[in-house]
C-alpha cells in the first residue's frame, strides 16, 4: 500500500482550513498550496482560482487522446466545518497517524476522498497512460457553506475549466453486507435546500406589561411549534427497498418501512442515528434552527426572525416548498414576511448510464461482487452545480468494513472523525482505474 494518500490527509487536516460560514473563514489556499506542490512536476495543466482572498480552488486537467470520449471530473473539497478540541478524544487537526487510522477533521468529510482522487490520478499521469477522454481534479473552497466561492465560482467564471460529463464526488461507497450480496450506496442525487427566514412583527412596549401586548417573540414561539407538529409527506426514491435490505433490517420492519402509512410509526424502532437519516431520505423535513428577537429586556420585541432549513425530495419546485410552508404557517402566512439566503431545488442523476456500470466493475474487482444501490443525500453537495450543466454526478468512494454505516454517518460533521488506511487504498485504486477506463 503507498504511503501517498495517507500522508496526503494528514497535511490537509493539519492545514486546518476551517470554514465558520463567514466569508473570511476557510484559508482554502492552504491546501491549494500543499497540492499544487503535489502536482508540481507532473506534466498536466494546473490553475488556481477564486474570487475571494485566501479561498483558491485548484484545477488539474490531464488531456485525453480522444475528444469524442467523455470527460471525467473528481471533485474534493479542501474546507472542514470546526471542531471543538476539548470534545474529541484527540487533536481534531494533528491529522495523526495511529493503529491504522488517520485521525482528524475532514478524515471522512472529505479529505479522505480529495487525497484518495488526487494520488489516483498522479498515479496515472506518472505512469505515462493517456486515457480516451480528459480527466479534471478539481480541489474546491467553501463546500461547507454552500460552494459559492468554490464550486459555484467555478462553474459561473470558468465553466469550460471545469464542465465534465461524468462527475465523481462525495459520498458513498461504504460496505453494506447482508447474508447474500454486498452492496454499495452511490449518492445519486441531493435534497433541494431552502434556507426561509420568516421575518414576525410585533408592537413595542414597556415590559412590565405586556396584558394584550403584540409580541413577536410569542408569535414566533407558535410558528416553531406549528413545524414540530406539521407532518410532511413520504415519498420513496429509486432502491429504497434495496437500501433497506442492505441495512439489514428484518422484512417485518422493511416492509412497515416501504409503507408510506407505516413508516412513520416504524422509524421510532430503531437507533436515532439510522431513523434520522432514514427519516430524512423519505420526507420532506422542516427544521426552525435560528431565533433572533427583541432589543431589550425590558421591552416587549418588536420583531422576530426565525430561521428554517427546509430540504425536499426530488421533483419539489419552489412553489411547492411555498405552498407547503402557506399549509405550516396557516394563519400566519400573510402576516410575515419570507425571503431565503438559499433557495435551490433537488438534483438527481439516473442509474442507467455508462460511468454506473464502470463503477460496479470496478468496485467488484476490488472488494469482490457487488450491487450499487442508489441512494439521496439529505444533505448537499457540490455535485448540484454539474447537474445542473447537465453532468452526470454521484457521490461515490469505496471503503472497507472497519468503519459500519451508521458510524460512518455519524461522523460528518461529528466527533471523533477517522478513516482506516485500508478505506484509503481502496479508494485510490477505484479512482485509478476509474481515470484509466476513461
Amino acid at each position: 500500500m503507498s504511503n501517498e494518500t495517507i500522508n496526503l490527509l494528514s497535511q490537509l487536516i493539519q492545514n486546518a482550513c476551517v470554514n465558520d460560514g463567514t466569508i473570511n473563514s476557510g484559508n482554502e489556499s492552504r491546501s491549494v498550496e500543499t497540492l499544487r506542490t503535489f502536482f508540481n512536476d507532473h506534466a498536466v495543466d494546473i490553475e488556481v482560482h477564486g474570487g475571494v482572498e485566501n479561498r483558491d480552488s485548484l484545477v488539474v486537467r490531464m488531456q485525453g487522446k480522444s475528444g469524442e470520449a467523455p470527460s471525467l471530473l473528481l471533485m474534493g473539497h479542501t474546507d472542514v466545518v470546526p471542531a471543538t478540541g476539548s470534545d474529541w478524544e484527540f487533536d481534531p487537526f494533528g491529522g495523526e497517524i495511529k493503529d491504522g487510522y488517520v485521525l482528524g477533521r475532514g478524515a471522512v468529510d472529505m479529505l479522505n476522498l480529495t487525497s484518495s482522487m488526487a494520488v489516483a490520478l498522479s498515479n496515472v499521469i506518472r505512469s505515462g497512460f493517456a486515457p480516451e477522454g480528459d480527466v479534471i481534479f478539481a480541489a474546491v473552497a467553501d463546500e461547507e457553506a454552500g460552494g459559492v466561492h468554490g464550486a459555484g465560482y467555478l462553474v459561473e467564471n470558468y465553466p469550460d475549466l471545469v464542465a465534465a460529463d461524468y462527475v465523481i464526488t462525495e459520498s458513498g461507497g461504504i460496505q453494506m453486507r447482508t447474508q447474500d450480496k454486498l452492496h454499495l450506496p452511490v449518492c445519486v442525487g441531493e435534497k433541494g435546500v431552502h434556507w426561509a427566514h420568516i421575518d414576525v412583527e410585533g408592537t413595542p412596549t414597556h415590559g412590565s406589561k405586556p396584558y394584550r401586548s403584540d409580541n413577536a417573540l410569542l408569535k414566533s414561539a407558535e410558528i416553531i411549534d406549528r413545524f414540530k407538529n406539521y407532518t410532511p409527506p413520504v415519498k420513496f426514491i429509486e432502491g429504497w427497498n434495496t437500501f433497506l435490505h442492505a441495512l439489514g433490517l428484518n422484512e417485518e420492519l422493511t416492509k412497515s418501512l416501504s409503507d408510506e402509512h407505516e413508516v412513520d410509526d416504524a422509524l421510532s424502532s430503531l437507533d436515532i442515528n439510522t431513523a434520522s437519516v432514514l427519516h430524512a431520505c423519505c420526507h420532506h423535513t422542516y427544521s426552525p434552527n435560528t431565533l433572533s428577537a427583541g432589543t431589550k429586556v425590558n421591552t416587549v420585541a418588536d420583531r422576530a426572525s426565525i430561521g428554517v432549513d427546509i430540504r425536499t425530495l426530488p421533483g419539489t419546485t419552489e412553489a411547492d416548498v411555498d405552498s407547503m410552508l402557506r399549509d405550516v404557517l396557516g394563519e400566519y402566512y400573510d402576516q410575515v414576511e419570507i425571503t431565503y439566503s438559499q433557495n435551490e431545488i433537488s438534483t438527481f442523476s439516473p442509474t442507467d448510464t455508462e460511468l454506473w456500470s464502470r463503477l460496479e466493475k470496478i468496485s467488484s474487482d476490488i472488494v469482490g461482487d457487488a450491487e450499487l444501490i442508489p441512494v439521496i443525500a439529505p444533505f448537499g453537495t457540490d455535485a448540484r452545480y454539474f447537474r445542473r450543466m447537465g453532468s452526470i454526478a454521484y457521490g461515490y468512494g469505496l471503503f472497507s468494513p472497519k468503519i459500519s454505516y451508521e458510524e460512518h454517518l455519524s461522523m460528518f460533521h461529528g466527533r471523533n472523525e477517522r478513516v482506516d488506511v485500508e478505506s484509503l487504498d481502496y479508494s485510490t485504486q477505484l479512482f485509478e482505474q476509474l481515470i484509466r477506463a476513461n
